[in-house]
């Protein structure tokens, strides 16, 4: 039961921090667009 808490809590953290990632390159494509055109 314990592990299975950790093991959510785990994927949870992973997921957020791929979403930020996610994000973060997003707005580094639209900088480098904006500053190419």
């Amino acid at each position: 039961m314990r592990a299975k808490k950790v093991y959510d809590f785990l994927t949870h953290c992973i997921t957020d921090i791929r979403n930020v990632v996610r994000r973060l390159l997003n707005r580094i494509e639209i900088k480098r667009e904006e500053g190419m055109a």
